[in-house]
């Protein structure tokens, strides 16, 4: 009598290409597919045999499997079945991104929920971690949401694997962002908290608020700044800098160009340095200066000043309200800032002449109520 196999192997058609998947029996002994994210037969098969070689191919128990134990290789660069997957359908994750969600499920997501059997975690288990996970972990509410996010990519695919029927994160409730429940500086609070640099314990992150007072761009956009990006009258916003993914691309994934008065320009040229590297960074480090160390600068000038319920983020809101109010064209204000819509045109990388004269005039009221 034939003995009945562990395991095989069938292709599938997947975005025009054909992907292998290997099927095991599962407790109701029926078959369970999963991709191996290889197009040939013998990558796959090499593929499915270190899997059985490192004991993760076997029959799963669908009631016991634990959310840690489903989830070890997870957004793992050359392991995670996820970032195949995606490249596979023609939408490949950045390492960046991985980075990124790896840190949330290693720091946020497993410490609470990587005991938990995938068939125990329900709509009202996220939910509850999500509320709790700010306090707990103290990280904000925007880090909350983008663990989340990486949360409910790990359910998915258990979704697709069959270990789950539906994706409790589908139904959760995200958290408010932070950037939310911030107001925008106004002028007065700005020429306070910009103050003078003998003010500063750090002049540098003074700098750092004055661009962003200036231009509107985002914390990591300031912190990614390398001597290349400056020019005589304009920084060109390439990337930006992450903790946990390091350098990467903009928010919008696009390239802007943002204007600069000549007092800042000359500014910045104290801090490039010969090896070419970050301008904001710390003599012995080649890495940006920290995110936390930025913000806790600048909540203690601010409460020094008594000025409440404000972030760096708030000069980037600072800048749009004042751009709007000098009825600077709604689409010119979205191509300085860096903000991504449907209308948005290419040509915004490089600015007309009378658009970069209507930026330069508003900074140059700006920048009059600087100390």
């Amino acid at each position: 009598m034939r003995q009945r196999a562990d395991f095989g192997l069938m292709k599938r058609k997947v975005n025009n290409h054909v992907v292998y998947y290997y099927w095991v029996y599962g407790p109701d002994e029926k078959r369970l597919y999963r991709s191996t994210g290889e197009r040939t037969k013998a990558k796959a098969m090499e593929y499915v045999l270190r899997l059985r070689d490192e004991g993760s191919l076997g029959v799963i128990d669908r009631c016991k499997i634990t959310l840690g134990e489903y989830a070890k290789n997870f957004f793992v660069v050359g392991k995670c079945p996820i970032a195949k997957g995606a490249e596979m359908r023609g939408r490949p994750i950045s390492e960046n991104t991985l980075k990124t969600w790896r840190t949330n499920l290693v720091k946020h997501i497993l410490p609470h929920l990587g005991k938990n059997p995938l068939s125990t975690i329900s709509k009202a288990v996220v939910n509850k971690w999500l509320l709790e996970l700010p306090e707990k972990d103290g990280i904000g509410r925007s880090t909350s949401n983008t663990t989340l996010t990486a949360l409910r990519q790990v359910m998915t695919q258990a979704e697709r694997d069959g270990l789950i029927k539906t994706n409790p994160c589908d139904k959760a409730d995200r958290l408010g962002d932070d950037s939310e429940r911030t107001d925008a500086f106004t002028l007065e609070e700005v020429k306070k908290v910009i103050g003078t640099a003998e003010e500063w314990k750090n002049p540098m992150i003074r700098t750092m608020c004055m661009i962003a007072a200036l231009t509107g761009m985002r914390i990591g956009e300031v912190r990614a700044l390398k001597p290349e990006a400056l020019s005589d009258t304009a920084i060109h916003v390439m990337g930006s800098y992450s903790d946990t993914g390091g350098y990467g691309p903009t928010k919008s994934k696009k390239d802007r160009v943002v204007p600069i008065p000549k007092f800042l320009r000359d500014e910045l040229r104290f801090y490039e340095r010969s090896d070419g590297g970050y301008l904001f960074r710390m003599y012995n480090d080649d890495k940006p200066v920290s995110y936390n160390w930025i913000n806790k600068t600048l909540a203690k000038r601010c409460d020094k000043l008594k000025i409440s319920g404000k972030t760096f983020h708030s000069f980037r809101t600072f800048v749009d309200t004042q751009l709007m109010a000098a009825n600077v064209n709604e689409t010119v204000v979205r191509a300085v800032i860096g903000h991504q819509n449907a209308d948005m045109t290419e040509h915004y990388l490089h600015l007309e002449a009378g658009e970069f004269t209507q930026i330069r005039n508003v900074q140059d009221t700006i920048a009059e109520n600087f100390a």
